[in-house]
């Protein structure tokens, strides 16, 4: 008996492709299917929710015997490292953080291939729900998408295009980044002591189960972003002095005889993450806010002492400025 070849790993494959027009979705099928391949660093997770249910009822039965699907939809997460192309940060950009009419998301089409495309899954009308960043040193600069999707795709893409090679560069890696922050307006930059972080964006996005309409179908009808993005995160840096510490004290009126004002703007911290090789992107946080620092003491006499910070990015005041702009 022949023993089946086996999927090989490496033939997974994921695309994404923003849709025409632009934040639109019902009923749209891209004539010109020409995806933007990505290689996966983590397992997805990305796929069909049927949302299995039983039917629970008095009925005089003894065992379950009624299972049904309670609405369809696409979610989860992919992963994949950032490259220096600018199509694909172009793209990946305007899919994140593009406001169209009504204040919504942009759409995409996301297609993963398995087994070199024996078989395809499409899903279309998808939307970022949670953008991560995450820096890490001695690793490529990653991404990673939370996504939530309509239903399935109905254009594929050609196989001579499935079979192409993912896209031909080399992620950004930690050298091709660098960090600016100020703990406090006025204070002193800080760029070198940074060791790693995480920037994530929220598009404050519905559930899906809120979509769903009496309208004959299981997949949801809209898919709607109830409001502005917002982002938060983190970092570790060497502890060098006590300007990081200082900042979350004055930020939250603590530590001053003549007191803190915590709604005043000149304690607000700032970020600016730059990664550039050849193609740049620069993720801009003009007002931070820190809402815990550790200052990373240890029980050991070995070892170096590291400061870490949670983070949230906050809007101007006058509500015309982003927390964060990507770029």
């Amino acid at each position: 008996m022949a023993i089946n070849t086996p999927a090989l790993a490496k033939h997974g494959k994921f695309g994404f492709q923003l849709q025409e027009p632009l934040g639109e979705s019902e009923n749209i099928d891209i004539g010109d299917v020409d995806p933007i391949w990505l290689p996966l660093c983590e397992d997805p997770t990305f796929e069909l929710q049927v949302n299995s249910a039983l039917v629970d009822q008095a009925d005089a039965h003894e065992y379950d015997y009624m299972e049904h699907s309670g609405g369809q939809w696409y979610a989860g997460t992919l992963a994949f490292h950032l490259y220096p192309s600018t199509t694909a940060i172009a793209d990946l950009l305007s899919w994140i953080q593009t406001r169209t009419t009504g204040n919504q998301c942009e759409f995409a089409h996301v297609w993963m291939i398995d087994r070199n495309g024996s078989l395809i899954r499409g899903a279309k009308d998808v939307k970022v729900n949670t953008a991560d960043f995450t820096f890490t040193r001695g690793q490529p600069i990653r991404c990673s998408l939370d996504l939530v999707g309509k239903k399935p795709a109905v254009s594929v893409p050609a196989q001579e295009d499935i079979n192409d090679p993912l896209l031909a560069a080399y992620p950004f890696i930690m050298k091709d980044g660098s960090f600016q922050y100020v703990p406090a307006s006025g204070g002193s930059d800080v760029g070198y002591s940074f060791k790693d972080a995480t920037v994530r964006i929220d598009t404050a996005l519905q559930d899906p189960a809120e979509g769903v309409r009496w309208n004959g179908s299981y997949f949801p009808y809209a898919l709607y972003n109830e409001g502005g993005l917002s982002c938060t995160g983190n970092f570790t840096r060497d502890f060098q002095d006590q300007s990081l510490y200082d900042a979350w004290l004055m930020q939250h009126e603590i530590g001053s005889s003549g007191g803190y004002d915590w709604y005043e703007t000149n304690y607000d911290g700032a970020l600016t993450v730059t990664i550039a090789r050849g193609v740049s992107l620069v993720l801009t946080l003009p007002r931070v806010r820190l809402q815990h620092v550790s200052t990373g003491q240890r029980g050991s006499r070995r070892g170096t002492q590291d400061e870490r910070a949670d983070f949230v990015a906050l809007g101007s005041v006058d509500g015309t400025t982003a927390p964060i702009t990507l770029a």
